[in-house]
């Protein structure tokens, strides 16, 4: 990282050029799909998956990574200019509940690890779906 100090007056500023991870919103299945394949930064090594197609983030864990710093979420990968953080909670929090997200990124700024696991659950109506999550404790929460 290359680091540089200005002086203005009496106290000085510090600002480091890092890298910025750049992310494509799939809205039909409300994740980002971040093409770099190096987990490095806040949270690349705790979030996302991991596939052919780089990283792949719930919207819980693209909203932490965008408020971070780590990560720039774009429309299409054409895009020059970014979604703003406001933008990216009226996209992506309808999908989850505001209290999920509250609690997700809470935990996570403790220092756990937060994940999704995805098990089946049967419902009344004979229909399976999959829902649940997981923190370092190993316990498991139906949403």
């Amino acid at each position: 990282a290359v680091v540089s100090t200005q002086s203005t007056g009496n106290e000085k500023t510090t600002n480091r050029s890092r890298n910025i991870f750049k992310g494509v919103l799939d809205l039909e299945r409300c994740v980002v799909v971040c093409e770099s394949r190096k987990a490095k930064g806040a949270g690349f090594h705790r979030m996302g998956i991991q596939s052919k197609e780089g990283f792949t983030f719930q919207p819980e864990e693209a909203l932490i990574q965008v408020e971070y710093g780590v990560l720039e979420v774009f429309h299409d990968k054409i895009s020059r200019v970014p979604y703003c953080l406001q933008s990216l909670y009226e996209l992506l929090l309808p999908s989850i509940s505001l209290a999920f997200y509250q609690t997700f990124s809470h935990l996570t700024r403790l220092g756990y690890c937060v994940r999704r696991v995805m098990r089946k659950v049967e419902s009344s109506g004979g229909v399976e779906s999959t829902s649940g999550v997981e923190s370092t404790s190993g316990g498991v929460e139906s949403i």
